[in-house]
């Protein structure tokens, strides 16, 4: 599989660390350095502009997909190669999964817990094998990696679900990983739990 264009789910919060925000211009200039379209939520705040302006300066292709109730919550971005405006939450949610061909998680708040999720588990279930990678910068995912083991432990998700993402620290590692991603079906066989 040839990984052409990869979105990025972040957060539009503005509030987030001087350090996250250099982290999100760091990985849209890698997007655009590696000639990957970026597929991002529209927005022009918080990490969502970041990465966007990040790929667009640095010369990449950038979709921006919102929705209509977002442009004032968000601020759409106008100034990327390509912007749409979906008639909803979820046809947005689809777009975007539609569009891409990796996933990449950034840090982020409740709507980036929602698109994460959603792609885990679509790929848990058989309804695609695109690559997922974290970037995992300062521990940032570490409760969530640490909320999966307890849904392992507890037998809620099968001991493999490890094996539907992987996880790096900085941008620059985003490259190995999605060279090494495992793109077969993931093994729904294995066993709940330890």
């Amino acid at each position: 599989m040839t990984i052409k264009s990869i979105a990025v789910y972040c957060a539009a919060s503005a509030s987030l660390d001087e350090k996250y925000k250099l982290l999100a211009q760091e990985m849209g200039q890698e997007i655009a350095k590696h000639k990957k379209r970026l597929v991002y939520g529209g927005g022009n705040t918080g990490l969502m502009k970041e990465v966007s302006h990040g790929c667009h300066d640095a010369g990449g292709h950038v979709l921006g997909i919102s929705t209509e109730h977002l442009k004032d919550l968000e601020l759409i971005n106008h100034d990327v190669t390509e912007v749409r405006i979906a008639e909803g939450m979820q046809p947005r949610k689809m777009q975007m999964f539609l569009e891409a061909d990796a996933f990449i998680i950034l840090p982020g708040g409740l709507g980036t817990l929602e698109e994460l999720f959603e792609v885990l588990t679509w790929k848990q279930i058989g309804l695609h094998t695109k690559p997922i990678v974290f970037i995992n910068f300062h521990g940032f995912w570490d409760p969530i990696f640490k909320l999966i083991e307890h849904l392992v432990a507890e037998r809620a998700t099968p001991h493999n679900t490890k094996d539907l993402y992987q996880v790096v620290s900085t941008p620059d590692a985003v490259w190995d990983a999605l060279e090494k991603a495992d793109l077969s079906p993931f093994d729904s066989s294995q066993k709940w739990g330890k």
